[in-house]
């Protein structure tokens, strides 16, 4: 087993559920955590996963031209999908409401 393969058995960022808090906002722009599981296999079991953490990322919206620009890099969102996942999500329940959503969640599967 090669090293990369041993660690995506290790540990895995879920890509499927993605929890995103606004976290500052000014005239200017919105600020949103985005923050998603880290799984990893449970040692009393063969084929059963456990939560061991979290990792979190920092997106910005630009409230005159929706723009999203990603100011922290979430750790093992090495491709920047859950990012993707996490703007999209927000940018949809902006227009839907009309104002920055103050909580939501990215949901597949």
């Amino acid at each position: 087993m090669s090293s990369s393969e041993s660690n995506e058995q290790v540990a895995r960022v879920d890509g499927m559920s993605i929890a995103i808090l606004m976290d500052i906002e000014t005239e200017e722009y919105v600020d949103f955590v985005f923050l998603a599981d880290v799984w990893a296999m449970d040692p009393r079991y063969r084929s059963r996963w456990m939560v061991i953490g979290q990792h979190r990322g920092l997106l910005r919206v630009a409230k005159v031209l929706m723009d999203v620009s990603l100011l922290r890099a979430m750790s093992g969102d090495n491709n920047d999908a859950r990012f993707r996942k996490a703007a999209g999500k927000v940018l949809s329940e902006w227009r839907r409401l009309g104002t920055p959503p103050k909580a939501t969640q990215y949901a597949s599967g």
